[in-house]
């Protein structure tokens, strides 16, 4: 099976991005995570503060400050943080996906074969929650990438250490960090200044596994620890000291107190699921590379003694179970287990297409039947359900998101033919195309046509539409009554101010200038206190959608103040 070219990198990176590339410029900024990271970052650049990280005046200390550093980087090339497009933002994203692949690639290589690496590092580009991911300006694929690197060179050097003929490759505790040494602690020590403590979780779980499971841990040694304290130390150390300097120990309290603990003692913000829901959903995490998940997982549990098989299980495992436990369950949660999932099935197809049998192959053909019939019944789903959207939808947007629909439904048909016929070198390529058409189909079409959904951006074109026929060069400065989501906030500006109703109209009230944003349930109580200030508003428009962030409509009112000599020239109008 010869799968690569003679420029294996350079291929993957072209077919990442352009899998990848979908939703970068065509999806709204998201609610809530995605406004929150993207408006803190904002106001790093506003401010000139890049060591405390806020969501306007409120301090957000949830995860460290990695992410915004990299956002505030490539804002600052392209673009200012007063041009409020948030595809700047999602360019860390994005390359963290494609990192994650190619060093998918660099470390399967060298654990298994080039082709099985080459063909993971196809199939993690292929799952359903890294393109989400690769298009969201939050810490996930950057974290992926940070974990993928330093996991890999941990498995270099595990094996290393139990190859005889590597036994002397690494020489101690004290030496001086070879390559894999080097990536495995500067990947985790960016992977905790990205996302805490989840980098050295997984590399202690992985780690733990191996050393008892093989009785042995001199093959630590291998890893160089000192220098990895070290490597550890500068990379985290300035801006713990920083932040620790600005805010005490409120940020690493908050953070824990605040963000962790609650995750791990309950089902925060609604999203609590009993354990096994990862491993129900996980033909839809990584659909459409779900296609040989069932027969790849027990082919590596019988075959766990070799040392590769052995290591992608001590990574996956642990993980998933540590997240299953946990009640709150996001789909990005399992996400660093994905590169290893991605290898054990590369190894799958790679040696059934090389008829290497390793079980009773009855049971195997039933296994892959069984999996087939579920990944093919996910596919027909998502084309389904895109298909019953179209009431959400735009009336331009309702030609390319059928099409899109039964591009999906046939190459999920095909694949499935393809797959059941034993073709699956070319199953496995033909899934690379599948999920680039169902990626553009979700990220560039259908999502981005579901107008109803997106009340900030109809929000801010309405103010800005009315300020350009008032004549006006700035937006209107605007205060919110009853709608809070942060991506209006992203949108408008920092200084959008958020309050009750009587807040909006002290505000309106004080500044002619003002434009009131009152939710529907918030009308009454803005009525009576614009009586109380003593002032006439007027109605200049209104937002009616679907609040997704809170699953319920919602209707906005726009205000602005009559100025007094609009109302006397109404009156002047007015019949005696």
């Amino acid at each position: 099976m010869n799968i690569i070219s003679a420029h294996p990198f350079k291929l993957l990176t072209i077919v990442t991005l352009v899998m990848h590339f979908a939703g970068l410029f065509a999806m709204p900024v998201l609610d809530r995570d995605e406004a929150r990271f993207a408006q803190a970052t904002a106001q790093m650049l506003e401010s000139g503060n890049f060591v405390e990280i806020n969501f306007q005046d409120e301090p957000r200390n949830k995860k460290p400050i990695g992410v915004h550093w990299f956002q505030a980087v490539f804002v600052g090339m392209l673009t200012d943080s007063q041009d409020r497009t948030v595809w700047p933002y999602r360019i860390p994203s994005l390359l963290g996906a494609l990192a994650a692949v190619l060093f998918t690639f660099w470390g399967g290589r060298q654990i298994f074969n080039e082709d099985i690496g080459f063909l993971a590092a196809l199939f993690l580009s292929s799952t359903l929650v890294l393109a989400g991911e690769a298009t969201i300006a939050k810490t996930d694929a950057v974290l992926l990438a940070c974990i993928t690197a330093s996991q890999l060179a941990l498995a270099r050097i595990y094996m290393s250490a139990h190859v005889p003929a590597g036994q002397h490759a690494n020489k101690g505790m004290f030496s001086v960090p070879s390559l894999p040494q080097f990536v495995l602690w500067l990947g985790l020590a960016l992977g905790i200044l990205v996302k805490g403590p989840v980098a050295p979780l997984l590399f202690l779980l992985t780690a733990g596994t191996l050393t008892i499971i093989d009785r042995n841990v001199r093959w630590l040694f291998g890893t160089s620890p000192i220098w990895g304290a070290a490597i550890l130390a500068i990379v985290t150390l300035p801006w713990t000291i920083a932040i620790s300097s600005a805010s005490g120990t409120s940020f690493f309290s908050e953070a824990f107190l605040g963000d962790i603990g609650p995750k791990v003692v309950g089902g925060q913000e609604s999203h609590g699921f009993w354990p096994g829901t990862y491993l129900l959903a996980a033909w839809v995490l990584l659909w459409p590379a779900s296609l040989y998940l069932m027969p790849a997982l027990r082919s590596a549990w019988l075959t766990r003694n070799t040392l590769g098989i052995k290591f992608c299980l001590a990574w996956i495992i642990p993980f998933w179970i540590v997240f299953e436990l946990i009640p709150t369950k996001l789909p990005h949660y399992v996400l660093p287990t994905f590169p290893a999932i991605a290898l054990l099935s590369a190894v799958y197809v790679y040696r059934y297409v090389n008829s290497i049998r390793h079980s009773n192959p009855h049971d195997d053909q039933i296994i892959r039947w069984v999996n087939s019939v579920i990944w093919l019944g996910i596919g027909v789903l998502i084309a389904a359900s895109i298909a019953f959207l179209p009431p959400f939808h735009s009336a331009e947007a309702l030609e390319p998101v059928f099409y899109g629909a039964c591009a999906i439904a046939v190459g999920s048909l095909i694949i499935y033919i393809l797959h059941i016929l034993n073709r699956h070198v070319t199953a496995s390529l033909a899934l690379v195309v599948l999920a680039t058409v169902t990626f553009y189909s979700l990220l560039s079409f259908t999502l981005p046509a579901l107008t109803n959904l997106q009340v900030s951006h109809r929000l801010e074109k309405k103010i800005d539409d009315w300020a350009e026929k008032q004549g006006l060069e700035d937006r209107p400065r605007v205060v919110a009554s009853g709608y809070s989501e942060p991506s209006m906030v992203f949108l408008l500006g920092t200084e959008t101010q958020l309050g009750p109703a009587d807040v909006a109209a002290q505000a309106i009230a004080s500044d002619p200038g003002v434009v009131a944003v009152v939710e529907k349930e918030h009308q009454r109580d803005f009525q009576k206190a614009i009586e109380i200030q003593g002032v006439a508003v007027e109605k200049i428009d209104e937002v009616e959608g679907f609040n997704y962030s809170r699953g319920k409509t919602v209707v906005l009112s726009l205000y602005r103040q009559r100025l007094v000599r609009e109302q006397a020239e109404l009156n002047a109008s007015q019949p005696r």
